[in-house]
C-alpha cells in the first residue's frame, strides 16, 4: 500500500471509530489524530497536517465547508478550506478553552496564558483578508493562577452556539450572550446559577435550550434567559438522544430535552457508561490496568 493510500485509509478509520466527531451540516466529520498536529476528515477522507503547532485542542465547522482548528502550542487558530488547504493561521498567544463556529465565523474562548483573569472571545471571519477580533467578557473568569498547580481545576466556562447564531458563555456566576457579527455582549447574572469553576454547556432542541452542568444540571431557555434546575450534583454531561447523559462514580443517568429522567443505572467501582458512536445506544465499560474494557451494549 502506498503512503498516500495508507494515509487516506487511516484517516477514514480514525473518523469512523470516533464516538464524538465534529460533524458539519452536510455530514462531513472531523477528528483529531491523537497527540499529533493533524486532523482526519471525511467526504472525502484525508489527513491534514498542521505543522509543528502541538496537538489539536478543538474543531468546529464553519459555513461553506470550512473547518476551524485550534492547536495547543500558543493556541494557534487554523482555518481549512474544503479542499484541505489552510487559508488562515493566527497565533492567539493565550490558553484556548474551546472553539465553536457560527456561520462563517470561528469563535475561540481563551484565558490568559499564565494566570486567571477575564475570559475573552477571539472571533475570526473565514476570509483570507480577515483579522481576529477580540471581545472581553466582564465578570466571567477563566484560567488558573500559577501557584495553584494541579491542586485545583482551572476556571473553565462553557461555550455553545444558540439557534439564533449568538454565542452563549456560561461562567461561574454570570452568563454572556455574544453576537458574532457585531461583537455585542450582554452579561446576565441569573438566579439559580450556583458558583462553579468548571462548566459544561450543550445545545438542546436545535439550540433553543442549553444544558449547563456543574455543580447541578440546569436547562437555560435561550429566548427568555430563564434557568430551571433539572438535577443536583451533575458535574459533566454528554449528548445522547437529544438530551444529556451523566456518568459519575456510582451512577449513570440520562435526561431528555424536557428534563425528564429516561435512564438510570448504578455502577460498580471503575465502571462508566458512554454513548455508542451512532448515539443511539449506550455501552457499559470499565477501566482496567490495560485501558478500557467494554462489557456490553445497553439498549434503554
Amino acid at each position: 500500500m502506498s503512503p498516500g493510500l495508507f494515509s487516506i485509509v487511516a484517516a477514514a478509520a480514525a473518523v469512523a471509530s470516533s464516538a464524538n466527531p465534529a460533524t458539519s451540516p452536510t455530514g462531513r466529520r472531523a477528528v483529531p489524530l491523537g497527540d499529533l498536529p493533524a486532523v482526519a476528515v471525511s467526504g472525502p477522507a484525508r489527513r491534514i497536517e498542521l505543522g509543528n503547532n502541538g496537538p489539536v485542542d478543538g474543531l468546529a465547522w464553519l459555513a461553506g465547508g470550512r473547518l476551524a482548528v485550534v492547536t495547543a502550542q500558543d493556541a494557534v487558530l487554523h482555518v481549512l478550506e474544503p479542499s484541505g488547504l489552510r487559508s488562515a493561521r493566527w497565533e492567539l498567544r493565550a490558553r484556548a478553552l474551546a472553539v465553536v463556529g457560527s456561520g462563517p465565523t470561528a469563535i475561540v474562548l481563551v484565558a490568559p496564558a499564565d494566570r486567571a483573569g477575564t475570559a475573552r472571545l477571539v472571533l475570526l471571519d473565514a476570509t483570507p483578508s480577515a483579522h481576529p477580533r477580540t471581545v472581553r467578557l466582564p465578570g466571567i473568569r477563566a484560567g488558573m493562577r500559577p501557584h495553584e498547580g494541579d491542586a485545583r481545576s482551572p476556571w473553565t466556562p462553557g461555550m455553545v452556539v444558540a439557534r439564533d447564531g449568538r454565542v452563549i458563555v456560561v461562567g461561574s456566576r454570570r452568563i454572556a450572550w455574544v453576537t458574532p457579527r457585531t461583537g455585542a455582549v450582554r452579561i446576565r447574572r441569573p438566579a439559580g446559577l450556583s458558583p462553579a469553576r468548571v462548566r459544561v454547556a450543550l445545545a438542546l432542541r436545535g439550540g433553543r435550550e442549553i444544558a449547563i452542568a456543574g455543580p447541578d444540571l440546569l436547562y437555560l431557555d435561550v429566548a427568555s434567559g430563564r434557568l430551571r434546575r433539572v438535577a443536583a450534583k451533575v458535574d459533566a454531561v454528554d449528548r445522547w438522544r437529544g438530551g444529556v447523559l451523566s456518568s459519575g462514580f456510582s451512577t449513570a443517568t440520562a435526561w431528555d430535552a424536557a428534563g425528564r429522567q429516561v435512564f438510570h443505572r448504578r455502577l460498580r467501582t471503575t465502571e462508566f457508561v458512554a454513548p455508542t458512536a451512532d448515539g443511539r445506544r449506550l455501552v457499559l465499560a470499565r477501566l482496567t490496568s490495560n485501558g478500557v474494557e467494554v462489557r456490553r451494549t445497553l439498549n434503554p
